[in-house]
């Protein structure tokens, strides 16, 4: 039962990352119009920071949550909320990305939000769903201390 949940985040992970790869082929294929905010310079500017800030919080957020210490107890008294949790970060990384990557192609490819949608990626590497993981933010904290 543990190994389907994790099976499941794994693949709504990589949906999430499909998603934006296709995003990316519709634009780069022309499918999409590039550029079409492109403009007007004070939405590039609203966009822009949008990306900035949506970034710079949800990276942070999304790889802190499960050490965030009512949540820590939560996963200790009740290990079965590890699942909403683990969605719920891989929500925010994603809605980060998508954002990132559709603003980037909208605002006539500008680099800063380009880097900000690798930035999400690579912060997506540390989030992968798996079971030593599950069981290392589940774990109590007398257990955690012996294994160290």
């Amino acid at each position: 039962m543990i190994q389907k949940k994790i099976n499941i985040l794994r693949a709504i992970y990589l949906g999430v990352l499909m998603v934006a790869l296709l995003i990316v082929f519709a634009f780069e294929t022309a499918l999409l119009p590039i550029g079409t905010q492109a403009a007007d310079s004070a939405q590039n500017y609203i966009l822009e920071m949008t990306g900035v800030v949506l970034t710079l919080i949800a990276i942070p957020l999304a790889l802190r949550l499960m050490n965030f210490t009512c949540i820590k107890r939560q996963l200790h008294e009740h290990p079965e909320r590890y699942f909403p949790l683990s969605l719920l970060r891989i929500s925010i990384l994603g809605v980060a990305l998508l954002f990132d990557v559709v603003t980037y192609y909208l605002s006539g490819l500008d680099a800063t939000l380009g880097y900000l949608g690798l930035m999400v990626v690579v912060g997506m590497l540390f989030a992968w769903p798996s079971q030593g993981k599950m069981e290392y933010e589940c774990a109590t904290e007398e257990s955690q201390d012996e294994s160290k």
